[in-house]
Order: structure tokens, then sequence, then C-alpha cells
């Protein structure tokens, strides 16, 4: 029985390929802690790896076949169906087979296609660029602004202000944020024992509500200039400008 197994182990290695390759954002910076799911289009099996530091993969034992090859920037990402790029029908064969995805290029071809400039691929980049930073940004402030709800449903005040005293550390422009410090500044107000540290906290309020208003109106006024400045908040999350 043991000559037996020695025998079948290269006959299967002997079946299967590798895959590997290295993958990078539209910055063309890799991408760390990636996740690559391998779908075969036969069969339905799955091979879900990961990247490295340097951005790199690399398996061995992928049945050889035609994939559906998906990348996403993290496992939250996977969670969330947030694909960053995919390959359709790659064929694996029975030896080393080479995928990389470089984003930055594939937008450069596509660009070159389109007929874009070197100066109008360099626009559409850093549109790209910004709307990324964007999307972080926003993430991070609903992070936020979420745990500060948490807390004030609790009845912790002075966490929820902490929370977003730190929210306007990241961006200070957005009037959400500002309006939900003033509320919680005037409900912590009552619970306070000492007579100044009462009126700080309410004149706190105030000035993250002028606040709120400032920026509010500032926003509205750009879009319509005979736009009127009364103005309340409808949400507790915040949009994406």
């Amino acid at each position: 029985m043991v000559l037996t197994v020695g025998l079948c182990v290269p006959q299967v290695f002997g079946q299967a390929g590798t895959v590997k390759g290295i993958c990078k954002d539209s910055q063309g910076t890799p991408i760390v802690d990636g996740v690559l799911v391998w779908t075969n289009m036969d069969n339905g099996q799955k091979y879900t790896l990961k990247t490295n530091k340097k951005g790199e993969y690399f398996s061995l034992g992928i049945t050889p076949g035609k994939y559906n090859v998906r990348l996403f920037k993290s496992a939250d990402d996977q969670k969330a169906d947030k694909e960053m790029d995919h390959v359709n029908g790659f064929q694996v064969q029975m030896d080393e087979n080479d995928l990389p995805f470089d984003i930055k290029k594939e937008q450069e071809s596509a660009a070159k296609g389109q007929g874009l400039s070197p100066e109008q691929l360099k626009q559409m980049q850093e549109a790209q660029a910004k709307q990324a930073k964007e999307t972080n940004t926003v993430k991070s402030l609903n992070d936020k602004l979420n745990a500060a709800k948490t807390a004030a449903d609790a009845g912790d005040y002075d966490t929820a202000i902490a929370s977003l005293n730190e929210a306007n550390q990241i961006d200070p422009s957005r009037d959400l944020v500002w309006f939900k410090l003033g509320d919680y500044y005037r409900l912590s107000a009552p619970k306070q024992t000492d007579p100044a540290e009462k009126q700080k906290r309410l004149d706190s309020a105030v000035e993250s509500y002028k606040k709120a208003v400032e920026i509010k109106s500032a926003v509205t006024n750009d879009k319509d200039p005979n736009a009127a400045k009364t103005w309340q908040p409808t949400t507790t999350t915040l949009p994406m400008h």
C-alpha cells in the first residue's frame, strides 16, 4: 500500500498546474492582502488566493481548465462583492501559468483606445484617485458617526463627543458631523453637576450648530446662489460628494 501511494502522488501533481502573478492598483501600487477567486468554468470549483506584501500570489495544485478570475482589494471587499478587476476564460495548463493584474496599465491602454491625450489620461487618473480618497474618507466618517450614535443611545455622551471630535480631525468640512456634535454637547449638558461645565457644553453645542449651518449654507449657495439658508438635517449617514 505504501508503494501504491508513492506512485500516485506524482501522478496527482502531474495533473495540476501552478498559477502566479502580481497585482497592482490604478496608481501602480502593489495590492497587499488582495484576494483572488479562481472559479473553474466547467465544474464550479473555486480556489481563493491572497497576495503578499509585494502584491504577489502563487498557488500549486490548480486543476487545468478554463477559469473566471476575480480580484478584490481585501477580504471585506470580497464579502461585499466589490471587485477591482476580473478575467474571464483564463486557460490553466499543466505547468506554470502567469496572470498579472495591472489596473493602471489597463486604464492607460483603454485611454489610448479611446483617443485620450496624456493630459486627459492624467486628469482621469487624478479624478479616480480623488474619488477613491473620498470613498475612504466617507467610510471613516460614517464609522465615527455610527460609533457616536451607539454611545449616545447608551447615554454615554462623552464617548459620542470624543468620536465626533476625531471625525472632525479626519475632515472638518462635513456639516452632519458638526450638527450631531452639537446634539451630543446639548444632550450632555443637563448631566453636568458643575454649572461652569454645563454652560461650556451648551456654548459648544451652539458653536457646533453654527459651524454646521455655515458649511451647509456654503455648499448650498455654491450649487444655487438663490437658495434659502434655512436648513434641517435629514440623515445620519454621510453621502458621497
